[in-house]
């Protein structure tokens, strides 16, 4: 339950990320910061996705929650990536 949990904050934190770039785009801004709230939805989605499968590997080890539990970890880390990968730049996106 807390690797769902975790791929769904993982989902909010890369659409906070994705609107922050759709709004950089359209205001030729490329310094316009990242909301804090992304930074805690991907941490907080590898928080649970950990504990996840600290759980997962104390209890019982099937393989299809280990294959389910490296996926979700995969996620999070892309999650993780896309977040910090869109951190304000020093370049300006239009020209003119």
């Amino acid at each position: 339950m807390s690797v769902g949990l975790g791929v769904v904050l993982g989902v909010l934190g890369a659409q906070v990320s994705q609107r922050l770039v759709r709004q950089r785009g359209g205001t030729c801004d490329g310094m316009l910061p990242m909301p804090t709230s992304a930074y805690l939805l991907a941490w907080a989605a590898v928080a649970l996705c950990l504990l996840g499968g600290f759980l997962v590997l104390r209890a019982k080890r099937t393989p299809a929650l280990t294959i389910l539990l490296i996926i979700a970890l995969a996620f999070t880390a892309f999650v993780v990536y896309s977040v910090y990968s869109d951190a304000p730049t020093h370049r300006f996106l239009c020209s003119g």
